[in-house]
């Protein structure tokens, strides 16, 4: 009886577990037998079911943000953010991007209650469009498309074209055509977007970006207002104003073609160098970069330079080491801009030359620029020249903005 009893209650076990895994996200599930062409999509809502934050787990990305907010994918231009009305389609060929279908935006607004993202169904670029139809995935099955051996650049580029299928409108084709928008021009010095290297493979788990294609910047599960951020700041040469960087708008990308001068250059000037100072500042060898830039391409600082991945993570530099040889510190977030905001001279190199050629004459010693690293630390790294007898002040505090 007792083995009866263990042999009904293993039983009952696989049973419900078996229930519990193929019940996941739905009430139904496709065959597992289903040719790839048959298999069914479910909706972006069933997805949520175990994608969303309440019960993601833990070793599944939280595409959604958190729900409470909705944000993630749900404050993305793929989740149709700006409401706009299903196109009156014609052809299959417009649909693909354009996705005249609708979602369950209703029921997601049931489900969590909350209704930033809307309570009307509209269409969307959902979780189906780029990683395939869901049918017989359910947590266990393979989806309709494996993105880890996907071409990623060609995917995005089936929709954000590398040519226009429309009339060349700038006001509202313009900004989706890659060639018009991120590929800088090698035949000039100037900068007109970003370099891309559409061969290359690339993936968001890969960490140490730099392959050139679209997910080492951009989060398709994501808002893009902080790419349009990076755009507007110095690092980018403030190319989202008028799409063209020269001299005058940054010096210090497009002044000269930095890649292919100075190695010592290469650090802070591009974003290759300044990647690989980041990941390995103690073995840094400017020899060992390896740029993708051809002709007179210049790079500007992207997002893969000091972060490892398109979600956030920056590149770990503790402690900062300052041209006197002293280090200092100012947690990771910081650090990574003290890497470069530090200048290339200290107070020791004035002394150096001094003791050099005591009776001069002495020339101009440049710290070189935007120093602020180093001027914040003052004598706790020698960031200025220092006479005998006085007392100088470290790191400033700001005790007095407490």
């Amino acid at each position: 009886m007792k083995s009866l009893n263990i042999q009904y209650t293993s039983g009952i076990f696989i049973i419900l577990v078996l229930f519990i895994v193929s019940g996941c996200g739905s009430k139904t599930k496709d065959s597992d037998g289903e040719t790839a062409a048959a298999v069914s999509t479910i909706g972006f809502l069933e997805c949520f079911n175990c994608h969303g934050d309440a019960v993601n787990p833990a070793a599944l990305r939280k595409v959604f943000g958190d729900s409470s907010t909705v944000n993630g994918w749900a404050d993305s231009g793929h989740a149709n953010i700006d409401n706009v009305p299903s196109l009156p389609l014609s052809s299959d060929i417009c649909s693909t991007c354009h996705a005249n279908i609708t979602d369950d935006i209703a029921g997601f607004a049931a489900k969590t209650g909350n209704t930033t993202f809307g309570t009307v169904n509209k269409p969307v670029i959902g979780c189906e469009s780029c990683h395939g139809a869901g049918g017989n995935h359910w947590g266990i099955g393979p989806l309709g498309n494996d993105l880890a051996n996907t071409d990623i650049f060609a995917l995005c580029t089936s929709c954000h074209e590398l040519s226009t299928f429309h009339d060349d409108d700038p006001a509202e084709v313009n900004d989706r055509v890659i060639t018009d928008t991120h590929i800088d021009d090698p035949e000039t010095g100037d900068i007109e977007g970003y370099i891309l290297n559409a061969t290359s493979d690339h993936s968001y788990l890969q960490g140490n970006t730099n392959s050139g294609t679209c997910e080492d910047c951009h989060n398709p599960h994501a808002s893009n207002i902080i790419n349009t951020q990076w755009a507007s700041s110095g690092h980018a040469g403030f190319i989202g104003t008028d799409g063209v960087v020269d001299a005058t708008d940054a010096e210090a990308f497009a002044g000269r073609n930095f890649a292919t001068g100075s190695g010592t250059c290469h650090r802070c000037h591009t974003s290759t160098g300044f990647r690989n100072i980041a990941n390995d500042p103690d073995n840094y060898d400017p020899d060992n970069n390896v740029f993708v830039a051809t002709g007179e391409q210049r790079e500007l600082i992207y997002c893969w330079a000091c972060h490892s991945n398109n979600i956030g993570a920056l590149r770990e530099i503790d402690p900062v080491t300052f041209p006197s040889g002293l280090t200092a510190t100012l947690g990771v977030s910081s650090n990574i801009c003290m890497q470069c905001h530090q200048g290339r001279e200290s107070g020791l190199t004035v002394a150096a030359s001094i003791a050099e050629t005591p009776g001069g004459p002495h020339s101009f010693i440049n710290r070189h620029y935007f120093a602020a690293g180093a001027i914040l630390f003052g004598t706790d790294v020698k960031a200025g020249f220092e006479y005998a007898g006085k007392t100088y002040v470290g790191q400033n505090t700001y005790a007095d903005h407490v």
